[in-house]
This record gives C-alpha cells, sequence and structure tokens, in this order.
C-alpha cells in the first residue's frame, strides 16, 4: 500500500489464475459520476497513478476490467438498533477502509456485545463515544498527512505516537 497527497493505492497479489487484485482509493464527492460510468476510467488512473514506483504502472497498464466501489461516510447515530435488537461493525457505523479500522471496531463490537448486561443500548452508549472518535479520524485519512511529516520526528516517536492513538482508539487494549 502506497499514500501520497491525499491518494492511496495498493496490491494483493496473487489472487488467483494469474491475476493481481489491486485498488486505487480517490476522493469524490457525492453523486460524481466522475469515475464511476466514465468510459476513459483506466485513462484517468494512469494520468493520476503512472508515475507512482512499480508495479502500479504495470498493472494500470494490463488492467483487464475495472469497478467503482463508493465509501460512504456517515456520522455514528447514538442508537444503532430498537428493543432487543442492536447492529455492529459497518452496519452501525461504516468508515472508509483505511487503517483496517472498520474490521478493527467490528471486532471491538462483538467482544463488547458478548459482555454487556444483556441490554443492547448499554452496549451502544459503551461504544459510541470510541467509535465516533476512529470514525472521525479514518474520515479525515491520517495516513494520507504523515507524509510531511517523514523525516522530521524520529521513529521511535511516529510507532510511540501511532500507539497511543491505536490504544485511544480501542475499548479492549
Amino acid at each position: 500500500m502506497m499514500i501520497s497527497s491525499g491518494r492511496a493505492l495498493g496490491s494483493v497479489a496473487p489472487a488467483g489464475h494469474g491475476r493481481a487484485l489491486w485498488w486505487f482509493d480517490l476522493r469524490a464527492k457525492p453523486g460524481s459520476r466522475f469515475w464511476s460510468d466514465a468510459p476513459d476510467v483506466p485513462d484517468r488512473l494512469r494520468a493520476r497513478f503512472g508515475r507512482w514506483p512499480e508495479p502500479f504502472p504495470t498493472l494500470l497498464e494490463h488492467a483487464e476490467t475495472l469497478d467503482f466501489y463508493p465509501h460512504h461516510l456517515h456520522r455514528v447515530p447514538a442508537t444503532w438498533g430498537r428493543g432487543p435488537t442492536t447492529l455492529l461493525g459497518d452496519a452501525a457505523h461504516t468508515m472508509p477502509p483505511a487503517m483496517a479500522m472498520g474490521a478493527a471496531q467490528a471486532i471491538e463490537d462483538a467482544w463488547a456485545l458478548a459482555r454487556s448486561p444483556g441490554d443492547p443500548r448499554a452496549y451502544e452508549r459503551a461504544r459510541a463515544g470510541t467509535v465516533r472518535r476512529v470514525a472521525r479520524t479514518v474520515a479525515a485519512e491520517m495516513p494520507a498527512r504523515q507524509g510531511p511529516l517523514t523525516g522530521l520526528v524520529p521513529d521511535a516517536f511516529s510507532t510511540r505516537s501511532y500507539i497511543n492513538w491505536l490504544v485511544s482508539a480501542s475499548d479492549y487494549l
């Protein structure tokens, strides 16, 4: 995975049958047709990412299919369910995939729900503050903003700071 200037891209290989799965993450306004319906999407991606280090220019040259998967952000509600029913993970609070916090928060939701006293609202109240803080941080694309700090602070400080943030983003750690 590579992140720069609010843009991210990554590759997972192999994906079977001699194929590689790769992705590009760019901000787009809600309802934007820039990526989803344009016939020249491969050309637009090559213009934006063609000068990035290998293997991405080669991947773009050999792309066979492209699909558009929008990420949605929404305010984390105070209540995630009704009566004896509640939600967890992305059903309760969607997040972009940066930092894998959507998956991490879903796991912590399950952990908290399993330890709740049988009242789903208690679980929701216990998790809401943490989930809101994480959602705001991830939505701000924190990883994409680290670039200007590279080389200005010692690696040990950056690592400790990130670990401290992870602890604050967790109800389990």
